[in-house]
């Protein structure tokens, strides 16, 4: 059976953007989120020399309007771990929190990530 967080229950009707956690290709874990938490975060990600890195890279660069899998799970959980979102909405932190338990729990299980809009 499949964990679901649901931050997306509310929207309907707004873009959804659902992570999900794979092992074995057997489905852990979902993360269903609205566009709009999602966007919050990645405005405060801090841009490197060479562009957006991690989740924010893969937002501004259109790849996750089809479905995406993180290559580098450990630089998705950096880029998170950098991002500070402390002027943000409760809700909008419970999402940042649960991104970074997805990306640890996928580096620990050695999992995959999969994104993909709804």
């Amino acid at each position: 059976m499949t964990d679901k967080l649901d931050f997306y229950s509310g929207y309907e009707g707004e873009p959804e953007i659902i992570f999900e956690l794979i092992k074995n290709n057997n489905s852990i874990k979902t993360v269903h989120i609205w566009d709009g938490h999602l966007l919050f975060i990645v405005e405060k990600a801090v841009k490197t020399d060479i562009g957006w890195k991690g989740i924010a890279g893969a937002y501004y660069n259109g790849d996750m309007d089809d479905v995406w899998e993180f290559d580098n799970l450990r630089e998705c959980l950096d880029d998170l771990e950098r991002t500070d979102i402390s002027t943000e909405d409760n809700e909008t932190q419970m999402v940042y929190y649960a991104l970074i338990d997805l990306f640890k729990e996928a580096i620990e299980k050695e999992c995959i990530i999969k994104v993909y809009n709804d």
